[in-house]
């Protein structure tokens, strides 16, 4: 099993509380057989890996249910696309860690570097990316392709494997989070 806290969220700041809601989810041994990390966030073979990283990190937007062609923000509040070659992000201030701590914005240029560098099943377009600026003025951040990148980069950046993952995650500790869950322990 493996224990997820929830953790409350106030004007969507992330604010730890005394009581937090824990939930457990049972996953087959199978699973876990032959695998001895939780998570591998470039290689979700299964559909109940995808999820579980879908509600343990957030990415940059996701997918408007209501809408398939739609977007709605997450990190980012809102974006647009300066030229054929460029997207701009404009990020949230108020971002935090599970634990509380900020989300920045080099930490959020950091993660789109591991995804441009990193071989994925849902991740192609980002593998074109030329340069990512950060703007501290405007909180954005600037993607520039080396093709020219429609809203079909929007779908990649909604996908779970596009999620801001802490530094620790991608030593498969999942205890401090930029989703609605982190893990507090597992029992296989």
């Amino acid at each position: 099993f493996i224990m997820l806290c929830l953790l409350s969220r106030d004007n969507d700041q992330r604010g730890l509380v005394d009581e937090q809601l824990i939930l457990r989810v049972g996953m087959t041994l199978a699973h876990f057989k032959g695998q001895d990390r939780l998570l591998v966030p470039n290689n979700l073979r299964y559909i109940y890996d995808y999820y579980l990283l879908e509600n343990l990190a957030l990415g940059l937007v996701r997918e408007d249910p209501s809408h398939l062609s739609k977007y709605k923000p997450l990190a980012a509040y809102s974006w647009n696309r300066p030229s054929p070659f460029e997207w701009r992000f404009y990020i949230r201030k108020n971002l935090k860690w599970s634990d509380g701590s900020q989300i920045t914005l080099p930490q959020v240029v950091q993660n789109l570097q591991r995804l441009r560098s990193e071989s994925s099943l849902h991740i192609k377009l980002l593998n074109n990316l030329t340069s990512i600026e950060s703007d501290t003025i405007n909180h954005s951040i600037l993607l520039r392709f080396s093709i020219p990148v429609g809203e079909e980069v929007l779908s990649e950046l909604s996908t779970a494997e596009a999620s801001l993952l802490h530094p620790i995650n991608l030593q498969d500790d999942w205890q401090v989070t930029s989703g609605p869950y982190y893990v507090k322990e597992v029992n296989t």
